[in-house]
């Protein structure tokens, strides 16, 4: 083993004290830096460009912050969000996926091109600099299979689901794909949100008592679908009672933050695992509309947080890398403490990788790739 001059969480966990009062410093500094760059723009629609890309930025916020607990330190915050984290993602992929097909209906050639190819460009990129990073800081090598696995999108070992922690995402993405373009040519799309639903069941059902994959928020596709198939007389109703809708999405992340602090492990006592698991999902899918809805309310009054806008635009880019240096070779924290102002260089410098991993994905058109091939065939 190398000499390092960086921590690895994996096995040795940093002990943090008072973790709950970290935990809420975390979020009220994020919550200022968000408020503190609030701008004027023009009115924002529900669920538009703007909204989607700060929703995107609070979803990979709490993701981090929550790995930050579950993975690194030896205790757990009393709240922990990177469930809903990943609620969002899912609920605003299900949403795009659906209201794109509505506006131009994909073949499964042309989804192939422009969704695949768009998920794979910044994940392979990732995939190689972790790779190299790990044989040569970590002295760590992978068989052949499992390399040729992670590149193809198949992370269903515990080895490759550990490459970054966050692989698992990936391939359970890819099935949600695969079953959204069927799902969607099926007669026209006519049972395309039964099926959706009916996908959703029988994932979490066999997840739980066959593959024990571990995946989660399983119905928040759905939700996101849901919302974009009937976007119009939902754009309607929540655009008449932005008031109400306001209120609601705060009352919702009140209550299940309530419901983190004091239901949770109590509902784990008395009911069956699998009922927990359920209730969990549908807090967190409560949580994510919650949401939702204030950003809504906050964009009718003509305001943007250029930081959520900035850090939703490379969100995915964020995801892929984040777990690896938080959790594998942590540069920034101490050996023996943690101090915020760490926490916020490794912040910082992530933004600024997953810039470059940003635009370098970007270049590598592989859509125009694939379909100049074809177009020669």
């Amino acid at each position: 083993m190398p000499d390092i001059s960086f921590l690895n969480f994996e096995i040795q966990k940093l002990f943090i004290e008072n973790p709950n009062k970290i935990n809420l410093f975390l979020f009220m500094l994020f919550v200022f830096v968000s408020i503190l760059t609030f701008n004027r723009e023009n009115h924002t629609t529900f669920l538009d460009l703007h909204q989607t890309d700060q929703i995107k930025g609070i979803a990979i916020i709490l993701i981090v912050i929550g790995h930050l607990w579950v993975h690194v330190t030896t205790q757990k915050a009393a709240i922990v969000l990177s469930g809903e984290g990943v609620s969002l993602f899912l609920i605003l992929s299900g949403f795009g996926l659906t209201r794109s097909n509505i506006a131009n209906s994909y073949s499964v050639k042309s989804f192939f091109f422009k969704r695949i190819s768009k998920l794979f460009a910044a994940y392979w990129i990732a995939t190689v600099v972790i790779l190299i990073l790990d044989f040569f800081l970590l002295d760590r090598t992978y068989s052949l299979k499992d390399i040729c696995l992670t590149f193809m999108g198949i992370n269903i070992s515990e080895t490759t689901k550990h490459i970054d922690y966050v692989r698992w995402f990936i391939t359970f993405i890819i099935l949600w794909y695969l079953i959204f373009i069927l799902s969607a040519k099926v007669r026209y799309g006519r049972y395309f949100l039964p099926i959706i639903f009916v996908s959703s069941c029988f994932i979490f059902v066999f997840d739980y008592y066959v593959s024990h994959f571990g995946w989660y928020q399983i119905f928040s596709f759905f939700t996101g679908c849901f919302l974009g198939f009937y976007y119009n007389p939902i754009k309607t109703i929540v655009i008449k009672n932005i008031n109400i809708i306001g209120f609601a999405g705060l009352l919702g992340i009140i209550t299940a933050l309530l419901m983190n602090l004091y239901i949770s492990d109590l509902l784990k006592e008395y009911l069956p695992y699998i009922f927990t698991l359920f209730l969990e999902e549908a807090k967190s899918i409560v949580f994510s509309l919650s949401i939702i809805s204030v950003v809504f309310f906050v964009g009718t009054c003509g305001v943007i947080s250029h930081f959520l806008n900035l850090v939703g635009k490379i969100s995915y880019e964020f995801f892929l890398i984040h777990g690896a240096f938080l959790i594998k070779y942590n540069f920034f924290f101490g050996k023996n403490d943690f101090h915020i102002s760490l926490f916020i260089l490794y912040f910082c410098i992530l933004i600024f990788a997953s810039l470059i991993l940003h635009h370098m994905a970007a270049r590598m058109n592989f859509a125009s790739i694939f379909q100049h091939y074809y177009s020669k065939k």
